[in-house]
């Protein structure tokens, strides 16, 4: 395996990472909006 591949997987990663945890922050906002 080569380190760009391992980088890659890795950007990938935290880019999925990153997403979620939007999504989480969104969902929390509009639950507390809700409320």
């Amino acid at each position: 395996m080569t380190k760009k591949s391992t980088d890659k997987k890795l950007l990938i990663k935290i880019s999925v990472v990153v997403v979620f945890g939007l999504l989480l922050f969104d969902a929390i906002i509009i639950w507390a909006l809700m409320q």
